[in-house]
Formats: structure tokens, C-alpha cells, sequence
């Protein structure tokens, strides 16, 4: 019975894991910045008087205190004037130049074009739609060439 209250003693080993050791640097590199910000705010308040710091501490909670004020009255009412002010530009769609270029394949074209009709008629299943999403997620940019090629050489 008295083996459930033994106290096991661990071994020391004289490796520490990599784990311990950047935890050990990174609470030290903390506890350094910590340190120089007292020592700098200590430095820069040594001849302030009791009444200076008072007022000091009074004017950071104060705006603290409207800054979490405003943070929260924003979460449950959202103000109008949040529209976007600057509004993005459109990107502009390079188109190519067909100069001494030979013309495009039909027969690649045409498949390109039957595979979009494929992509297309997915949509009408629920099936379908699994497929799609699973397609859309692994080739993002498929969708995106298709169109582009499809604007650079319309059907005839």
C-alpha cells in the first residue's frame, strides 16, 4: 500500500530538449525587453512628484477605459460611417496580341470549351457540386484560365 505514496524520484538527464531551450531564450528575451521598458519609464519619471504620477495614471486609464468603451459600443452597433473610403481599382485584363502569331488550334479549342460545358452541367447535382468545390479548391486558378482563354479567342 505504501508503494502509491512513494515519492519517485527523476533522473537528471544533461540534455535539455530543443523545445525547452527556445522557451528558455524566449521568456528571457521577454523578461529583458520588460526590464529595459521599467528601467526607461523609471528614468523618465524619477523627478515626478506623487500627484504627477497620480495624474499621469489617471489620464492612461481614462483613455484605455474610452478606448475598451469604444471597442465594445462598436460590437453591438455598428456604426454607418464604416463604408470603404478608398475604393480598390480594377485590375486590367491583359489581352494578347495576335500579331504574326499562328492562330489557335480548333480541335484544342473546342475541347477546352467542352471541358467548361463539363464544369458547367456539374452544378445541376448535388454530386456534381461536391466535385466541383473539390476541383475549384485544389486548381484555384482553373476557372480563371478557362475565361481568359475563352475571351482571347471567341468562337467564330
Amino acid at each position: 500500500m505504501f508503494y502509491f505514496f512513494r515519492r519517485k524520484h527523476k533522473s537528471q538527464t544533461g540534455t535539455r530538449r530543443f523545445s525547452d531551450v527556445a522557451a528558455g531564450k524566449i521568456a528571457g528575451g521577454i523578461l529583458g525587453l520588460q526590464q529595459r521598458w521599467a528601467d526607461t519609464m523609471a528614468r523618465l519619471t524619477r523627478n515626478w512628484t506623487t500627484g504627477q504620477k497620480k495624474a499621469a495614471l489617471l489620464l492612461f486609464l481614462l483613455l484605455l477605459g474610452a478606448n475598451s468603451g469604444i471597442a465594445l459600443y462598436q460590437v453591438f452597433h455598428k456604426p454607418s460611417y464604416r463604408k470603404l473610403l478608398i475604393s480598390p481599382g480594377g485590375m486590367a485584363v491583359p489581352h494578347l496580341q495576335p500579331a504574326n502569331t499562328p492562330a489557335p488550334d480548333r480541335q484544342l479549342l473546342g475541347e477546352l470549351r467542352a471541358y467548361r460545358r463539363y464544369l458547367d452541367s456539374l452544378s445541376h447535382d448535388s454530386a456534381g457540386i461536391v466535385l466541383y468545390r473539390r476541383l475549384v479548391a485544389t486548381r484555384p486558378g482553373l476557372i480563371d484560365s478557362l475565361d481568359f482563354l475563352n475571351r482571347q479567342f471567341p468562337q467564330p
